[in-house]
C-alpha cells in the first residue's frame, strides 16, 4: 500500500509524531491552491476520490474543525479528483481510493456490465474473507484492493461470459473502525467511512462528559509492535490552538478521553 493510500495518509497527511514531535516538510500549494492548506487539500481530494459529493464534503471537513468559508473556498478552487479510467462508461465508482484494501464485514457490490444475472450486489465480506458470486460461487476477496479483485473475477468468470467488464464497488466499510473509550458521551467502535481527525471523532461521541479531562485526551496506536501516544487538547484544538495534535486517525486507534 503506497502513499496515496486512504489508510496510510491518514498517517502522512496528519504528519503523524510521537511525543518527540517530528514533522514532514510539504512542498508550498501552487497555482488555485496557493491559498489553501495542504491538509484541507489533501481531505477534500482523498473525499473525492471516495464519491463524496461536495456537501458532504463539506459537512465533513466543517465537523473536522475547519471554518466553513475556508472549506468553500478549497472546494471552489481544487479541480476535480481524476476518475477512474476505464472501456466501460457506464462502469460505477469502486467508492474508496484505488488502494483500499477490502475487509472482513465490508459490503461490496460486484458488478458484471450488461450481465445482470452475474452480478452480486449487495453481499457482505464473511469471516473468511469470502463472498458468493453467482457462476463462479465463494471466492476470496479480503486482502485485495478492489481492481484486484475485479481481476481475479473477471478471470474466473470467463468460462461463462465472453470478456467479462467487472467492477468491484465498496458499498460500506466495516473493517476499519477506531474506538471511543472514557467520559465522551458516547463509547464504543465507530467505523471509518471517510477520513476523520480527532477532533471529528470527539464530535461524533456527542462531545466530552462534564467530568472529561478536556486538555488531558490522547490517541493511542499500535504499530509494528510498537506503541504511541498523541496528546489532544479539546479546548485548544477547538478554539483554532495546537491544531497540529488534531492528527489523522487510523485503523484501530483508540481515543480516549480521562475523567
Amino acid at each position: 500500500m503506497n502513499r496515496r493510500s486512504f489508510w496510510m495518509a491518514a498517517f502522512l497527511l496528519g504528519g503523524m509524531v510521537t511525543i518527540a514531535t517530528t514533522s514532514v516538510a510539504q512542498a508550498p500549494p501552487k497555482g488555485k491552491q496557493a491559498g489553501i492548506a495542504k491538509d484541507l487539500a489533501d481531505y477534500v481530494q482523498e473525499g473525492r476520490k471516495m464519491g463524496l459529493n461536495e456537501d458532504e464534503l463539506r459537512s465533513n471537513a466543517v465537523r473536522a474543525g475547519w471554518k466553513p468559508n475556508v472549506v468553500d473556498d478549497a472546494l471552489k478552487g481544487l479541480p476535480p479528483a481524476t476518475p477512474n479510467q476505464s472501456n466501460n462508461p457506464d462502469r460505477p465508482e469502486r467508492g474508496v481510493p484505488e488502494e483500499y484494501i477490502i475487509g472482513e464485514a465490508d459490503v461490496v457490490g460486484v458488478v458484471v456490465y450488461k450481465e445482470p444475472d452475474a452480478s452480486a450486489n449487495p453481499v457482505v465480506v464473511r469471516a473468511d474473507g469470502k463472498i458468493t458470486v453467482p457462476f463462479i460461487k465463494d471466492v476470496v476477496v479480503a486482502g485485495m484492493t478492489p481492481a484486484q479483485a475485479e481481476k481475479m473475477i473477471a478471470t474466473k468468470l470467463m468460462p461463462f461470459i465472453n470478456e467479462p467488464d467487472v467492477s468491484v464497488i465498496v458499498r460500506e466499510v466495516h473493517s476499519k473502525r477506531i474506538y471511543l473509550v472514557g467520559a465522551l458521551k458516547k463509547n464504543g467502535p465507530v467505523d471509518l467511512k471517510y477520513p476523520m481527525t480527532v477532533l471529528q471523532a470527539i464530535t461524533e461521541a456527542g462531545g466530552p462528559t462534564d467530568f472529561a479531562k478536556r486538555k488531558k485526551m490522547y490517541v493511542r496506536r499500535q504499530e509494528n509492535g510498537q506503541t504511541f501516544t498523541f496528546q489532544f487538547d479539546y479546548d485548544a484544538v477547538l478554539s483554532g490552538q495546537k491544531v497540529e495534535q488534531n492528527i489523522w486517525l487510523k485503523p484501530g486507534d483508540y481515543v480516549v478521553a480521562l475523567q
